[in-house]
């Protein structure tokens, strides 16, 4: 529908550590990351398919120099960019955790 916009929301590279306890996979830096928006996750995904995690958007990469300093200066941006996803992993919800839901109605 946006030309171009397939380029700014491809994610190529994904990345966690994780523990398995009570039931239940835990994850304090999760990571999925494309050339343009960086999604960073912690939580658990219980192995019954319930999700429950915190996620923020990220934009651009943190592994230059010119990254770091644009984390820092969009911090913010990626603040107000921050959802609770639980659910389970057929039926996921995005929650926005620091704006209202109504201006997210879209995701449901």
């Amino acid at each position: 529908i946006v030309p171009g916009l397939n380029l700014l929301m491809r994610q190529t590279d994904a990345r966690a550590t994780f523990t398995v306890k009570d039931g239940r996979l835990h994850t304090d830096d999760a990571a999925i990351e494309g050339d343009v928006i960086v999604l960073t996750g912690r939580g658990d995904y219980h192995l019954d398919g319930r999700l429950d995690f915190d996620v923020q958007v990220k934009l651009f990469k943190q592994k230059t120099l010119l990254g770091g300093l644009e984390h820092m200066a969009l911090a913010p941006v990626s603040k107000m960019l921050s959802f609770r996803l639980t659910g389970t992993a057929q039926n996921p919800r995005w929650r926005p955790a620091y704006l209202p839901k109504e201006m997210f109605l879209i995701f449901d």
